[in-house]
């Protein structure tokens, strides 16, 4: 057999392998969108918890840097901190073990052979796509024909490489790979990084194994390799994240540089001075099984009493700082958790409650300058300017964020509650702009020099004091569910449309009495109407949650 036909025979193999994982892991990401959110709700800051729930996940999505991506996503979006992140990372390292079992298990499932499996697997899951409309039911199929198609690739590796026996140049790269660590751990590393798939690379290895062209030294030291090189992926995914996003990534690569380093010197010295026949024996894919997993398993043992040490040198690596919880820059929004729409829309929630806290600051010292010249906190006209502008760049990153979204492949219930965080985020836009009203207000009053009796000074004040207790009692009633606060705001509204029908009618009475200047007239009428407009937005916030829609995907704290 040609070079060129063994070439094209495993990539066409590995391929197959390749698509299969990936259909198999997008199944399941569907199947568990809804689910992971719970599952990572009860998380809370165990780290044996974090560890067993890495684990797991990767375990069914076949990947522990999709796993670290997605965790990077999750940190990047608020969704987790950087504590838990260490163990759900050293989890996924042993959860990616599982993929080599079954690989290996070409050697010695003699009843369930994995090409009858494969075969049977995709047949089976091909019909359930074909025969049924039903989305639940096609998740299932979508999962079981993923299942199939990895295990006829993984079957048909193994014969594509075995003619590499004969090349004797082949068989003498793996020697010195064994007899050079640094060698070994650098091909290692380069192959994962290229194809960006530890469980890919190691299955390439098992592949080459179980034709017997590969010994135990050169195995070893090629798997601490393809676990650094693993890294790779989600150090790249972080550069356009967060500072803490980038200290996640980190950790993961620190923890996989440490458990090498240590594993490397362990197994030069073993092979070296204890046991030198045993590095050159040829190992088996069973065998590179069984040394991935214990490897794995053992470097977990091994550093999880250093995870804080991990953490503050990982944040350090980062330059981690608090972010400025006033900038119109998006702190939660990550493509990365799109493909899972619960976190995506809890993303969105947790940047919308960021904005309405910066529209209510703004709302705040718009009517404070009404009143007064400048605000107790020497603040300005110009300052809520700037402010509505920091506002409206937000609003558009979460809308643009919120059709991503929309885009996904979402169930009845995401989809409600898409639609509700539109309308929401829609309300505190105009909320904003009404702010804006105000200090423009607040800029012609003081400039003509103009003044209120106090009788409608007071008036104004009244409804000033309720109309921002009505839309905190909405922000309050959208961040954690409370359906007496939106109950309230709801109360509140009211009082302010008629107390704004009441106080508009004296007013005229008392312009019709000419009590004092047309002008000043004028401007009370318009700050009456931009607070009963802003009741009438934060009733609408309240109504969603006594409705249904968002509150599903209430973060657990304020997002200020």
């Amino acid at each position: 057999m040609s070079n060129a036909s063994i070439a094209l025979s495993f990539l066409g193999s590995f391929g197959l392998f390749i698509f299969g994982m990936s259909i198999l892991a997008a199944g399941l990401k569907k199947a568990m969108s809804s689910k992971m959110r719970t599952i990572l709700a009860s998380l809370s800051d165990s780290r044996l918890k974090g560890i067993l729930l890495g684990a797991g996940v990767t375990a069914l999505i076949q990947s522990s840097t999709a796993t670290t991506v997605m965790v990077v996503g999750f940190v990047n979006a608020g969704i987790m901190n950087i504590s838990q992140v260490v163990g759900i990372i050293m989890g996924a390292n042993i959860g990616t073990t599982t993929t080599s079992w079954l690989v290996a298990s070409v050697e010695w499932a003699y009843f369930l052979r994995p090409a009858v499996i494969g075969q049977a697997a995709t047949a089976f899951g091909a019909l359930m796509l074909l025969f049924t409309t039903s989305k639940k039911y096609r998740n299932i199929g979508e999962i079981i024909v993923g299942f199939g198609l990895l295990f006829m690739g993984l079957t048909m590796m193994p014969d594509a490489v075995r003619p590499l026996r004969e090349l004797e140049g082949f068989r003498q790269m793996f020697v010195v790979m064994g007899a050079n660590p640094i060698l070994g751990i650098l091909a290692g590393f380069l192959v994962t990084a290229i194809i960006q798939s530890s469980t890919a690379s190691v299955g390439i290895l098992q592949s080459l194994a179980y034709v017997g062209m590969v010994p135990w030294s050169a195995a070893v030291f090629i798997i601490l390799g393809q676990n650094v090189g693993t890294c790779l992926t989600a150090v790249l995914s972080s550069l356009g994240a967060n500072k803490n996003a980038r200290a996640a990534a980190y950790i993961h690569l620190t923890y996989n540089l440490f458990a090498a380093v240590i594993f490397g010197i362990a197994a030069f010295i073993y092979f070296t001075f204890v046991n030198r026949a045993l590095g050159t024996v040829q190992i088996s894919s069973t065998y590179v099984s069984l040394f991935h997993t214990v490897y794995n398993v053992a470097s977990v043992i091994i550093l999880l009493p250093l995870a804080g040490f991990l953490v503050k040198i990982s944040s350090k690596m980062a330059g981690v700082s608090k972010v400025d919880s006033d900038s119109g820059e998006a702190v939660h929004l990550d493509d990365r958790v799109l493909g899972t729409p619960a976190f995506a829309l809890e993303s969105s929630v947790k940047e919308i409650l960021r904005l309405a806290y910066m529209t209510y600051d703004n709302v705040s010292l718009a009517t404070k300058l009404f009143f007064e010249k400048s605000g107790k906190n020497s603040g300005t006209t110009e300052d809520v300017y700037t402010q509505e502008g920091s506002i409206d760049k937000l609003e558009m990153a979460i809308t643009d964020y919120l059709v991503k979204v929309s885009g996904e492949d979402l169930n009845m219930e995401e989809t409600a509650a898409v639609m509700s965080l539109f309308h929401t985020l829609t309300d505190i836009e105009r909320i904003a702009d009404h702010a804006e009203n105000i200090a423009e207000l607040a800029d012609a009053l003081h400039e003509e020099e103009l003044s209120h009796s106090e009788a409608a000074a007071e008036e104004l004040k009244f409804v000033t004091r309720t109309a921002l207790s009505c839309y905190q009692n909405a922000i309050t009633a959208f961040e954690t569910g409370d359906k007496t606060a939106a109950a309230i705001c709801i109360k509140e509204e009211a009082i302010v449309d008629e107390m704004e029908r009441k106080y508009r009618r004296e007013h005229i009475s008392r312009l019709a009495l000419e009590e004092y200047n047309l002008r000043s007239g004028v401007l009370f009428m318009e700050m009456l109407n931009n607070l009963e407009r802003i009741t009438d937005h934060s009733r609408n916030i309240a109504e969603s949650i006594l409705g249904v829609s968002s509150v599903a995907y209430r973060p657990a704290g304020s997002a200020k």
